[in-house]
């Protein structure tokens, strides 16, 4: 008896790397997702006077809010650079 065929790489399921944060590595591929979960952990440690995990939170909120400018404005300015490479 022959084993069944080994699937080829485009067959294969994707799995995100395992991350050690205690947001896990799904939570950083998504910012939405790092902004919300970043907001309730803020909130909720910062409500029953934890103060290192609330400062860990508003760290969360701020890159993610940070991550958020930049690739819009990163989306701005090459749309502008098209315009003025046009115009040339």
């Amino acid at each position: 008896m022959s084993s069944p065929p080994r699937p080829t790489d485009d067959e294969r399921p994707r799995r995100a790397a395992r991350g050690r944060s205690a947001l896990g590595a799904g939570d950083r591929s998504d910012p939405r997702r790092l902004l919300i979960v970043s907001a309730i952990i803020w909130a909720i440690a910062t409500a029953h006077g934890n103060h290192a995990t609330a400062s860990k939170g508003r760290t969360g909120v701020l890159v993610s809010l940070g991550a958020a400018v930049l690739a819009g404005a990163g989306v701005t300015w090459m749309n502008w650079l098209l315009n003025l490479g046009q115009q040339l």
